[in-house]
């Protein structure tokens, strides 16, 4: 059962019912709809996407991944709703802690101490390239 409501401000205060955040696009960038719907604790399902879904949606953890391509899919899961019941709601919401700012500035520090590393060693961080040979 669907209703659309148009546009709204404040979409959350419209979906405190919902069970899932289902999304069917056959292209996204990163996907941030669904970050946004784990940050509360919200369960979802989604298509494998070239766009990285599956590095957001954990099987069993946070969500359900289906293959695109078979629509069949989704409608045995959309058929399943006890397997967004029995996801925890917190371990939902802990699932999206690596894509915090503070996670993310630890993993660019940790890049920027290996290059660091890697030049101390006298290991070269860049080869030259013959478009800047002089």
């Amino acid at each position: 059962q669907v209703t659309f409501h148009g546009w709204t401000t404040d979409v959350w205060t419209h979906i405190k019912r919902a069970n899932a955040l289902v999304l069917t696009s056959k292209f996204e960038g990163f996907p941030m709809a669904l970050l946004e719907a784990l940050t509360r604790g919200l369960p979802v399902l989604c298509p494998y996407l070239a766009s990285g879904a599956d590095d957001i949606v954990e099987p069993g953890r946070n969500g359900q991944l289906y293959s695109l391509d078979d629509p069949d899919a989704l409608a045995r899961l959309l058929n399943q709703p006890e397997l967004f019941a029995q996801l925890d709601q917190q371990q939902i919401v802990q699932s999206v802690a690596k894509f915090s700012y503070p996670a993310y500035i630890a993993r660019y520090n940790q890049v920027l101490a290996r290059f660091v590393q890697m030049g101390a060693s006298g290991t070269p961080l860049l080869a030259k390239s013959s478009a800047y040979s002089a």
